[in-house]
C-alpha cells in the first residue's frame, strides 16, 4: 500500500554520532514546505549499479494525507531514502520517505508522507529504544577486495611467504591495539590450534578506517610436507570488545598451498617434465620436417659452381641412357 509503504530499523550501533543526525518533521498537507525546495540522497540502480550514493535537488508538486510528489530524480534502489527539507540553519529535518518512480521522468517521483500518525510512531519507537542505547564498540573485518598469498607452493624454511590483507574498523570507537594472527591449517577451520605462520600488531584503528596488516616472512621449517588452506584470525587474543565477535576469521578456497621440506624437495621432480616436454617438441618438429622435405623432395637441386644443376632425385618416368 503506497500510503503506508515505510518502514524503521533500530541499528546496534550509534552510527549518527559519526555521519550525522537528520530531524523529522510534519505539517498539514496543504503547506508550502511540502512544494518547495527538497533534497533526496540514495543509491540508485541506473548509476553504476546503485554502488556510489548521488543526491538531487528539485521543487515538490503535491502532498495529500498519506503520499507526497516531487521532482527530484530516483531510481529504483533509492527506496527507503530521506526527502528532506533545510531549515533556515541548514539543519535537515525529513518530512517523506522516497518509495516510487516515474522510469520515464513524465511525472513526478512519490513518496510516503511522514504524517501525523506516522510521526507520533516514529517518537514512540525512539522512546521505547532509549533505556538500550547501543553502546560504542568497534568491529573488526576483512576488507576483503585485496587479499591474496604470494605463491602456492612453498619450501618450508626456505620459501618467502606473503600474505596481503586489509582490515577495517566499522564500528563506532577506536580499535587500540590488537594482533592478526596468520596460520596454515590441513583443513577449511581455521583455528588458533593450527600452525601459526608469523603476527602483525596495528594500532589506532578508527571508525570507519581501514589500515594494512600484510605479513611476509620464511615459511616456517617446522610445518611437514602436505596441502594447507592458509587463513588468518583478526584480534586473534580478543583483545578488543567487538560487536560481533564471530566474524574475525578469515578463509577462502583460493588460499590453498602445497608444503615440501627441504629433505623430501628433489628440484629434478620439477626439472624432469619440462625436460621430457622439450625433447618430444623436438621429435615432433624433426618428423614434420622430415615428412615435408621428403614430399618435395623431387622439386630440390644441388648446384656446383662450374656445372649444370644436377637433380638431387631423379623421377623413375625418365629413361636411363644406354
Amino acid at each position: 500500500m503506497p500510503e503506508h509503504d515505510w518502514a524503521m530499523v533500530t541499528l546496534d550501533r550509534n552510527i549518527g554520532d559519526l555521519t550525522g543526525w537528520m530531524g523529522i518533521a510534519t505539517e498539514s498537507y496543504t503547506s508550502s514546505i511540502y512544494t518547495g525546495t527538497l533534497h533526496t540522497a540514495g543509491y540508485p540502480y541506473d548509476l553504476d549499479d546503485g554502488y556510489y550514493m548521488y543526491y538531487d535537488s528539485d521543487l515538490g508538486e503535491d502532498a495529500d494525507e498519506y503520499n507526497h510528489w516531487y521532482w527530484m530524480d530516483s531510481a529504483r534502489g533509492q527506496s527507503g531514502s530521506p526527502v528532506w527539507q533545510e531549515d533556515e540553519q541548514g539543519d535537515p529535518y525529513v518530512l517523506s520517505i522516497n518509495a516510487y518512480e516515474d522510469e520515464d521522468g513524465v511525472y513526478p517521483n512519490m513518496g510516503t508522507r511522514i504524517n501525523n500518525d506516522k510521526f507520533d510512531q516514529l517518537i514512540s519507537w525512539l522512546e521505547e529504544d532509549s533505556p538500550s542505547a547501543p553502546i560504542d564498540k568497534a568491529e573488526l573485518l576483512d576488507l576483503g577486495y585485496f587479499s591474496n598469498i604470494s605463491t602456492t607452493f612453498i619450501i618450508s624454511g626456505v620459501t618467502n611467504f606473503s600474505i596481503i590483507c586489509d582490515v577495517k574498523n566499522e564500528g563506532t570507537t577506536t580499535a587500540s591495539s590488537f594482533k592478526v594472527k596468520y596460520y596454515a591449517s590441513i583443513n577449511s577451520s581455521i583455528t588458533t590450534t593450527d600452525y601459526l605462520l608469523g603476527t602483525t600488531i596495528l594500532y589506532d584503528l578508527g571508525p570507519f578506517e581501514y589500515m594494512s596488516a600484510d605479513w611476509s616472512g620464511v615459511f616456517p621449517s617446522y610445518i611437514p610436507d602436505g596441502f594447507y588452506y592458509i587463513g588468518w584470525i583478526i584480534d586473534a587474543d580478543n583483545e578488543i570488545e567487538e560487536l560481533n565477535e564471530d566474524n574475525n576469521v578469515i578463509f577462502s578456497h583460493s588460499f590453498y598451498v602445497q608444503v615440501e621440506t627441504r629433505d623430501t624437495y628433489d628440484p629434478m621432480d620439477y626439472i624432469y617434465i619440462p625436460i621430457i616436454l622439450a625433447v618430444v617438441v623436438i621429435l615432433v618438429v624433426f618428423a614434420v620436417g622430415f615428412v615435408l622435405t621428403k614430399r618435395n623432395y623431387q622439386d630440390l637441386e644441388i648446384f656446383f659452381p662450374s656445372s649444370e644443376a644436377i637433380p638431387l632425385y631423379k623421377p623413375e618416368s625418365e629413361s636411363t641412357p644406354q
